[in-house]
């Protein structure tokens, strides 16, 4: 705690001296070994929104001299307590790996950058899968899942505004801050108030255009909670990509600690909680890990990605949710599957109208949504 307050309390220090920044991708201060600042005078309330965005939960080294803010997991969006749950069927057995990537079922990597929505960024990858299963290439913008307040409406039998591509409004760190809904540490990185969006004609009619190009709607989000690690996996062998928020530690999940592809084991979660997407699974000897889809850009990790241990993810995972995207407008050219080498499996090809159910590893009809069935039935449409 006395060095996420030095962190803190340097950062602000600079803040209040030299004013409003103008680096478009500004880095924190790091306070020298033994150095108490004296904190400047500021008004009461102001210092108080700033200690409670940055102190508790200080900022991520993601690349040399690059840090993310870390929302604490008070600040991140949680389920409501009525939120629906799924049981998925545990099958016997399920194949030894998974790799959504491998198989052109997930989208690109992208990057929050100073601003606290990593939320945003991995359900858009997660509704992204969910586009990718139904023959779609549609990269969704994170900018307007803050803007229009989409995760109140993951828990909505309608929601209200369906999600436009990325190409049509392209995500801006400035502008998700100013669309934030709470106080977060973008508001000393790039000098705007969160919610201050509301006095911006201009990005108000930004917000309204996104609205009128909306391509996907999300379903109803479901929260996998009985045996989470178990759905998790009938999930992503099924095709079907995972939002999860888990505890994350300020070392293992650091450019140092990720730069080998393999986050390292940890105990303490310093950091707070942090949103991503479940992209596969691998088996490595009498364990297995699970392979995460950050939003810290390519120069994290292997290109982005990261491979957690199954003793971590059970010991960090606060919740896990899975969720479909409704298409609501023409098709889109597929994308080409990426090369990545994962196990094979192999599989019988079906007639028109059927799909591979993945638990039986049979032909079956597919569901009304146009998904491959799982377990012979259509659990989530």
């Amino acid at each position: 705690m006395r060095i996420a307050a030095l962190a803190g309390m340097a950062l602000l220090t600079t803040l209040l001296t030299r004013g409003a920044r103008a680096d478009p991708l500004p880095s924190w201060p790091i306070p020298p070994p033994g150095w108490v600042p004296a904190l400047p005078p500021a008004p009461a309330n102001e210092l108080g929104r700033f200690l409670q965005a940055v102190q508790s939960c200080p900022p991520v080294e993601i690349a040399p001299g690059i840090f993310v803010p870390i929302p604490c997991a008070a600040a991140l969006p949680k389920p409501p307590p009525d939120a629906p749950t799924l049981d998925l069927p545990l099958p016997a057995i399920v194949p030894v790996g998974v790799d959504l990537r491998a198989q052109g079922l997930d989208g690109p990597t992208k990057d929050q950058k100073q601003t606290g929505v990593c939320f945003a960024f991995a359900i858009t990858s997660v509704l992204e899968n969910s586009l990718r299963r139904q023959g779609r290439a549609d990269v969704l913008s994170p900018l307007h899942f803050v803007a229009e307040d989409g995760w109140s409406d993951l828990w909505r039998d309608s929601p209200r505004e369906a999600i436009a591509l990325e190409s049509s409004w392209p995500y801006d760190p400035v502008k998700a801050c100013r669309f934030l809904d709470r106080h977060d540490s973008c508001e000393q990185s790039y000098g705007v108030q969160a919610g201050s969006w509301h006095a911006d004609p201009v990005l108000a009619a930004e917000r309204d255009r996104a609205a009128r190009a909306g391509v996907a709607w999300t379903g109803r989000a479901r929260v996998l909670k009985n045996r989470p690690i178990e759905q998790i996996v009938s999930s992503l062998a099924s095709g079907r990509e995972v939002f999860a928020q888990i505890d994350i530690d300020s070392a293992a999940w650091s450019w140092r600690g990720a730069k080998g592809g393999v986050l390292p084991e940890y105990e303490r979660a310093d950091r707070g909680g942090h949103a991503i997407a479940l992209v596969g699974y691998r088996t490595v000897g009498a364990s297995r890990q699970f392979l995460v889809h950050n939003s810290w850009g390519r120069q994290w990790g292997d290109g982005g990605y990261v491979w957690m241990s199954e003793a971590s993810l059970r010991a960090h995972l606060r919740d896990a949710e899975v969720v479909e995207a409704r298409v609501a407008s023409g098709p889109i050219a597929p994308p080409a599957p990426a090369q990545v080498p994962v196990p094979a499996v192999s599989a019988p090809a079906c007639a028109a109208g059927t799909a591979i159910d993945v638990a039986t590893g049979r032909c079956a009809a597919t569901c009304q949504s146009g998904l491959a069935p799982f377990m012979g039935r259509c659990w989530l449409g």
